[in-house]
């Protein structure tokens, strides 16, 4: 399909919009086709990522919230906002979310599509952790968010506080203001708590969780090798060799890396605990700000 004007036309229409200026019905109908060109390379990414093993929900950014990103941020121009369209893939948690990364990149860019990381988990943005790809297709980006659930879960929380307490939080701006003073100070302490020590809270617990999996998985191979090991011991006492030294000797190896399996096992079932713990209070803050919406709009 293609972009419905060139980039230059399209550049000015931008500035035009993030002025402030009402737009002209001429402005409103080129940024409708703008918009909607993206359709077709949203659904070509999403096939892929549907093909490479993940169910992904799809959105186009409407009118209003492109229009706010162009006056929050007049440097960017409209061809270069690189989320007009959007995909997430929400996985289990940071192992599966590597794999998913690996993945999806994998057959997009077997698919003739250039791909470019832009992991939030090692820059994050005012609290918020992901990993996006940057697709190019058909000459435009698709970005395709890649969560793990804890991390949609917190996203959630804060697109919430962001209806309740003014989009600007999601940016690093403050609460809107009510006009008590106190009141204003009791939502920027939890605005602030939510973006800091919340986020913080949820990606050192997730890293931890990822180098505990590494860590079993590198036992469990340990463990494996030395069970090799036994099996040909096993096959040198039949042929009548003296190997009693070698044997204890890998016995006493094995029991020992099982009980250190053990161990990481159980270190592990305490942190899925914790972020049993952590998904409950989300999604209760969740339900709790939708209460808070549904009152303020009786």
């Amino acid at each position: 399909m293609g972009l419905p004007a060139s980039k230059n036309a399209l550049k000015k229409l931008g500035d035009r919009l993030s002025s402030g200026a009402d737009p002209t019905p001429a402005d409103d109908a080129l940024l409708n086709a703008f918009i909607l060109s993206y359709d077709e390379p949203a659904a070509m990414v999403q096939e892929l990522v549907t093909q490479a093993g993940y169910p992904s929900t799809s959105r186009l950014k409407t009118r209003g919230t492109l229009i706010e990103k162009l006056a929050r941020d007049p440097q960017t121009k409209l061809p270069s906002v690189q989320d007009v369209a959007g995909l997430r893939v929400t996985v289990e948690n940071r192992v599966e979310q590597d794999l998913a990364v690996d993945r999806i990149r994998s057959a997009l860019e077997a698919s003739g599509c250039p791909v470019r990381v832009v992991d939030r988990r090692e820059r994050p943005s005012h609290g918020y952790h992901a990993v996006h790809l940057i697709a190019t297709v058909l000459g435009v980006p698709v970005e395709i968010q890649i969560r793990t659930v804890l991390q949609d879960l917190w996203a959630q929380v804060s697109e919430r506080m962001g209806d309740r307490f003014g989009r600007a939080i999601r940016y690093g701006g403050p609460p809107l203001p009510t006009g008590d003073p106190k009141q204003d100070a009791v939502r920027l302490e939890v605005v602030t708590i939510h973006r800091e020590r919340v986020a913080q809270a949820i990606a050192t617990t997730e890293n931890l969780m990822l180098r505990l999996h590494r860590l079993k998985a590198e036992r469990e191979h340990r463990t494996q090798v030395i069970e090799g090991r036994l099996y040909d011991i096993e096959a040198l006492e039949l042929q009548g060799d003296d190997v009693s030294g070698d044997r204890l000797e890998l016995v006493q190896a094995e029991q020992s890396m099982r009980e250190s399996l053990s161990e990481v096992q159980g270190m592990l079932m305490e942190l899925e605990a914790i972020t049993e713990t952590f998904r409950t209070t989300l999604l209760d803050q969740i339900r709790q700000l939708g209460e808070m919406e549904s009152e303020s709009r009786s």
